[in-house]
């Protein structure tokens, strides 16, 4: 899987730092924001992905199992089958596992962390031993382990490089926690 982010420079003529273009492609085919699309791509802000990256980085990394116990193929059935058994339950019940279920899909539904853009197309990326399971809206691919987290940290790091030269000292703290991503909290180390 790669990650292809293209820098917008200017915008109507105005000068941008964070925007870019992302297409994310897996074996040279152009899997999302549409299959297929060689000439799409996503405009976004740079930050709101580091940000994304930075805050789900381990879980990401570390999580294979579901948060309910379920039988299903891949995370973008999780809420159809669990909405169907919340028919037979109490509505306290529901209220906790909806909290569950939407912190699952905040952090593996990779489409989210593009704040303020809505209807875009799911992209799940959710671990699976030594694989990626990568669904879309239309297709669910498996892509190896390694070159994943390789592409999602080089995506990072460019966004970090990008970030680290503007604004003065502006997004330092985040840049220090993409830095620390693997470890510890470093907002929270005395």
């Amino acid at each position: 899987m790669n990650l292809d982010l293209a820098w917008i420079d200017s915008r109507e003529g105005d000068p941008v730092h964070t925007m870019g273009r992302l297409a994310v492609h897996a074996d040279d085919q152009p899997v999302w924001p549409a299959w297929g699309d060689r000439k799409g791509g996503l405009e976004i802000y740079g930050d709101d992905l580091l940000s994304y990256l930075t805050e789900f980085w381990q879980p990401l990394m570390l999580r294979q199992t579901y948060p309910m116990n379920v039988s299903i193929e891949r995370p973008g059935q999780l809420r159809p089958v669990v909405e169907r058994m919340w028919r037979e339950l109490p509505e306290q019940q529901v209220e906790t596992q909806e909290d569950v279920i939407s912190a699952f899909e905040e952090a593996y539904n990779f489409a989210r962390c593009f704040g303020g853009q809505f209807d875009l197309p799911p992209l799940w990326l959710f671990r699976q031993g030594s694989f990626f399971l990568v669904e879309t809206s239309d297709r669910t691919i498996r892509t190896r382990f390694q070159p994943t987290v390789a592409a999602l940290a080089a995506v990072g790091d460019s966004i970090a490089a990008r970030l680290g030269q503007r604004d003065g000292g502006k997004w330092d703290r985040l840049l220090a926690r993409w830095r620390n991503r693997g470890h510890a909290d470093p907002d929270a180390q005395a």
